[in-house]
């Protein structure tokens, strides 16, 4: 009786333990599934984290080349190098054209002319390239004070209007005066000699704006009329348009 007892007790002793083990092996397996699980799901989130990132960053990218509205030019044409960047106009347009819907390139000379009168130019009076010389309304004749070229600033989208004969002769002015006299400086840093072009219609006719805020304006449109800094009022007196000489 006593054996049957012992071995009774043994018994139920491996019966427990074998019990025991079988629970923990099947909490072991659910935990390894449920671990399992956690990291497909894990690596799932994961995934697709990569996959917005990587539709947005392609979304972004277009945007910025024109592919997606906003363009830089018509559909399917590309800017060539060294194309002048300049701030979105309301028709989606990037960079800065001639008159004739060409692109204005780093290093192209050109003129800046009143749109309603092509013969009519901004010029260095009388010609003369040397500093201080007053910017005026001339009649176009080819002459050294009447070519520009644009030259990167320290500040984009902002260029200085450079003459093309003297790399280091730039038109604006120094202060933020309203009818301050737009004359040739030496090149410097200083916002009043930095301009950018804002396009204001369809024909590639431009606002030219110093970073003060003030636009480059025709007193009138006779010859000898002086270039002053003026708020900018998108009168037709500060209407623009460059013209290609080489």
């Amino acid at each position: 009786m006593r054996l049957n007892n012992k071995g009774f007790a043994i018994s139920t002793i491996l019966y427990s333990l074998l019990v025991m083990a079988t629970l923990v092996l099947f909490l072991l397996i659910g935990n390894f599934s449920f671990e399992r699980r956690s990291t497909n799901d894990f690596v799932s989130d994961i995934e697709d984290d990569l996959n917005n990132f990587a539709e947005g960053a392609e979304s972004e990218s277009g945007e910025e080349s024109g592919e997606t509205g906003g363009g830089t030019t018509d559909p399917g044409e590309t800017p060539p190098s060294g194309a002048i960047r300049v701030p979105t106009s309301s028709d989606g347009e990037m960079y800065l054209k001639y008159s004739d819907g060409s692109y204005v390139r780093g290093g192209d000379i050109f003129r800046i002319v009143n749109p309603s009168r092509v013969s009519y130019v901004l010029s260095l009076q009388n010609n003369n390239v040397s500093l201080r010389s007053n910017t005026i309304i001339n009649t176009y004749s080819n002459g050294v004070g009447q070519r520009f070229r644009l030259r990167y600033s320290t500040t984009s989208p902002y260029y200085y209007i450079v003459s093309s004969v003297a790399p280091d002769f730039v038109i604006g002015n120094r202060t933020s005066a309203r009818n301050e006299p737009i004359i040739l400086y030496n090149i410097a840093d200083t916002n009043g000699l930095k301009w950018t072009f804002i396009k204001n219609d369809n024909d590639n006719n431009y606002v030219i704006r110093s970073i003060y805020g003030q636009c480059m304006t025709r007193l009138n449109n006779n010859i000898g009329s002086r270039i002053v800094s003026y708020t900018c009022n998108n009168d037709a007196s500060q209407s623009w348009t460059l013209i290609k000489i080489s």
